[in-house]
């Protein structure tokens, strides 16, 4: 584009300067001089944006993600000045790479970022010490399904796209689905509990048969819901044992939930 043309003479022009330097020192300082002009647009970038950002979430976002914010930057002036160094073809490769896998790891701490920044926003005015609470289980139940489901498939997108940018694992994937069925069976039945309990989480959070604090009686035990995490429920049993269940019990089994609709209880007592 016109606008990159004046950029990188000016790049040219810095890099010639440093040919005359000994050795490999021209490159060291050219990379130095892109890190440090790096960091100071990244403050500037943040310092704009803190004043522009009147909405309390995207301050919170550009607080949290400061360091994956700087992690960007360097890649792109790093990413800028690497035609003008005198490397090698292999060399300049490598770089390439590693600063694209770091870009991938920045952007998805910039999401995760975002998704823990919503809970902080969103779940401010409400508590689970109230007594009728039945609405902030209901909200809170929902973030921490939906967020531990999104950090996972976050994570999973990022992983899939490191590996897949080396040549060795991207041709080992694609012999993997070409070969013989018994392969693709196996990696399929290894990852159905989990992908189904990811599944069950969603719907989870969707119809809410269960929420936080609710009491239960589940495998005939009485107990609170204490944790719903990404692949599993922790029941805080009345003795303070903890009963582990797999999200899917709570979308294929019966269970009795004893505060569906309100949060006072309500049992029979029996005189003899």
């Amino acid at each position: 584009m016109p606008s990159e043309q004046p950029t990188l003479d000016f790049i040219d022009t810095i890099a010639d300067r440093l040919s005359v330097l000994p050795g490999s020192l021209g490159p060291v300082v050219l990379a130095l001089l892109a890190v440090v002009s790096a960091l100071i647009a990244q403050r500037i970038f943040l310092g704009v944006m803190r004043r522009l950002s009147k909405n309390s979430f995207w301050r919170r976002v550009v607080d949290r993600g400061k360091w994956p914010i700087r992690l960007v930057f360097l890649v792109i002036a790093l990413s800028a000045i690497s035609p003008a160094m005198d490397i090698s073809v292999d060399g300049r490769q490598a770089m390439r790479h590693t600063l694209a896998i770091i870009f991938v790891i920045a952007v998805a701490s910039i999401i995760i970022s975002s998704i823990y920044t919503v809970g902080d926003v969103a779940l401010r005015k409400y508590s689970l010490d109230n007594e009728d609470n039945i609405e902030a289980r209901k909200i809170i139940t929902q973030y921490r399904v939906l967020k531990r489901v999104g950090v996972v498939i976050t994570v999973t997108f990022a992983a899939a796209a490191i590996l897949m940018s080396f040549e060795n694992f991207r041709e080992f994937g694609v012999s993997l689905l070409a070969s013989a069925g018994f392969a693709s069976i196996a990696v399929g039945l290894a990852a159905r509990p989990v992908l189904s309990n990811l599944i069950a989480g969603i719907q989870i959070a969707i119809t809410q048969p269960i929420r936080l604090e609710d009491a239960v009686i589940v495998e005939g035990e009485w107990g609170w819901i204490e944790e719903i995490a990404a692949t599993y429920v922790v029941i805080r049993i009345w003795d303070w044992r903890r009963l582990v269940v797999p999200l899917t019990y709570f979308i294929e089994k019966p269970f009795q939930n004893w505060m569906r609709d309100g949060a006072a209880l309500i049992g029979s007592v029996f005189l003899y």
